[in-house]
C-alpha cells in the first residue's frame, strides 16, 4: 500500500528548520504531512523507507552531507520525480556543486529566505499559485 505524499524539510540549523517548516505549513496547509530533519542522513534513511515526497526543501551546507549530495541520493531512490528547493547562503557555490554533480534543482532560494519568495516558488512547483495564505 502506497503512503500519502509528504513534504520534507532538511536543515541542520534548528531555527531555520522551524522557520522553513512554518513556511511549508503556511503555504501548503494540511495538504501534505511534514517530515522535519536536522540531519541529512536521517532524512535519507526515512526517504528510503518512504520515497513518496511531494516536495523537498533542503539546506545546501550541512555537516557530513550537503543538500546537493542528499538530493542526488534521493533522486536515485525515488520512484517518481519530486520538486526540490535548495536553500543557501552561498548561491554561487551551490550552483557550482549542482553543475559539478549533474544534479537538477527546481529552485534555489537565498538565505535569509523571505516567506513571500518561498510561497511563490513552492506554489509554482506544486502547480498552484501559492495564494493559500493570501489573508494571513
Amino acid at each position: 500500500m502506497e503512503t500519502a505524499k509528504r513534504a520534507i524539510v532538511v536543515d541542520d540549523d534548528p531555527q531555520v528548520l522551524e522557520l522553513l517548516s512554518l513556511f511549508i505549513g503556511r503555504t501548503l496547509g494540511d495538504n501534505f504531512p511534514l517530515g522535519k530533519y536536522n540531519d541529512a542522513s536521517a532524512a535519507l534513511k526515512d526517504f528510503k523507507v518512504d520515497p513518496n515526497v511531494a516536495i523537498a526543501v533542503l539546506d545546501f551546507k550541512m555537516p557530513k552531507m550537503s543538500g546537493v549530495q542528499l538530493l542526488s541520493l534521493m533522486r536515485v531512490e525515488a520512484r517518481s520525480h519530486f520538486p526540490a528547493v535548495l536553500v543557501t547562503g552561498t548561491s554561487a557555490e551551490a550552483s557550482e556543486e549542482l553543475a559539478a554533480k549533474g544534479v537538477q534543482i527546481d529552485a534555489l532560494l537565498d538565505k535569509p529566505v523571505r516567506f513571500e519568495d518561498f510561497r511563490k516558488v513552492v506554489g509554482k512547483l506544486l502547480g498552484g499559485n501559492g495564494d493559500r495564505t493570501a489573508g494571513c
